[in-house]
This record gives C-alpha cells, structure tokens and sequence, in this order.
C-alpha cells in the first residue's frame, strides 16, 4: 500500500470488542474485533501520513459502548484516526434522539487525542455508492440491485441479466436513474453548495433532516 500511496481508510467498528463481536463474526474469527484494531495500528505505523476514518456504526444497543472503543487504541496512533461515528440506517429515527451522547462521544474523543471531521464537512451531502450510474449488484440468480442495504426481493430489484449477457431494466432502474438536474431546481439554484454539488438524492436541502448540529433549510438558514 506504501508503494501506489494509499494513504486513506475507512474501517469500521460496531460498537466496542462484545457489541462488535455479536454482530461481526464468523465460524473462524470470533473475535473480529481485535483483529481489526490490531490492523489499525499496524497501518498507522507502517505508513507515513496515514489517515484513519475509523467509523462506528451506532444503534439505540450499542451507542453506550462507544466510548470504550476510544481506549482500544494506543496514543501514538490516536491523531491519525478520525472518530466518525454514524447511525444504523435503520434506526435513523433515533437520530435526534441519540445525538447528545455522539456529541459527548465527539467531545472525549478530541479530549484524548483522535480527530474529527469537521463538522460543516459532515453535515454537507455525502453521495452512496448506490449514486453512482455504473454501480450495481448482481444476486446469484442474476436479478441486479442498486443497494446492498436493503432486501434482495423484487420489491428492490432493478433488472434482470438474462442468459445472453443483456441487461434488462425494469421500471424500479428509471427512478434510480432520472434524477431531475439541480439547475432545474430552484432550491438547488438558491444554494450556496451548488457549484460542489454532488446531485445527490439525499441532499440535505432539498429533505431537510436534523444532522444532530443543527437543522439544514435552504430559505431558512
């Protein structure tokens, strides 16, 4: 990695060493856990300006046991590593309701010498993988999906590739792929991140969210 200058990781954690290990396991590795933090330290000291975003998938389970996470890393490798912890999509409804205890997880983190992104970076759009055109799935029947993160049944499934090789989309593939232009779009227009704009179907302009910092409104700023 040192020699095509791969300098930047994502890794991700789910919660501290027995929440990570009741959901990432396997017959040969019971304890994923410890290997990952052990990769993690052998990276930032195996590759000069080496940058860690180590991002902690939290649910309402595991949220308490963030902050133990913090202490598995020894201090020599804490300022390389960017704390970025981030909800289980599928309790995003607890968003606000979890987002004092990420600020407090945010503060200790600084507190004892990691990183964190900047706050106006995080609350900016961030696009999926799932955005981008040439990005599918392949299920091992051949039916093709946008997103790993939802169920493969035909309620998500965008086409079919059929015994000769051609792909045959259905009317799920449209909506995926007709995004309406942002110059078209007087919101977008009217916002100051349209020149960087990712064009992104999560944008936080357009559906508003509360981020846990503040509430993003493109007339009420």
């Amino acid at each position: 990695m040192s020699k095509i200058k791969m300098k930047n990781f994502q890794i991700t954690l789910d919660g501290d060493k027995e929440a990570h290990n009741k959901v990432r396991f396997s017959v040969k590795m019971l304890d994923s856990y410890s290997r990952i933090v052990n990769n993690i330290h052998h990276l930032v000291r195996s590759i000069d300006g080496v940058s860690v975003d180590l991002r902690l998938n939290y649910t309402t389970e595991n949220i308490d046991t963030l902050n133990n996470v913090l202490a598995s890393f020894d201090y020599d490798v804490r300022k390389s590593i960017n704390v970025s912890p981030h909800i289980v999509w599928q309790y995003s409804d607890n968003l606000d309701v979890l987002s004092d205890k990420i600020r407090c997880l945010e503060n200790s983190s600084l507190e004892q010498g990691y990183c964190i992104l900047n706050q106006k970076c995080k609350a900016r759009c961030i696009s999926c993988y799932v955005e981008n055109y040439n990005q599918y799935v392949i299920n091992h029947n051949l039916d093709v999906y946008k997103c790993t993160a939802r169920e493969f049944d035909m309620s998500h499934c965008v086409g079919h590739i059929e015994t000769n090789g051609y792909f045959i989309p259905n009317s799920l593939f449209q909506k995926y792929i007709d995004t309406p232009s942002p110059f078209n779009n007087q919101l977008c227009l009217d916002c100051e991140y349209l020149p960087t704009c990712l064009n992104v179907t999560s944008c936080i302009y357009c559906c508003p969210v509360k981020t846990g910092y503040r509430i993003f409104r493109a007339h009420n700023p």
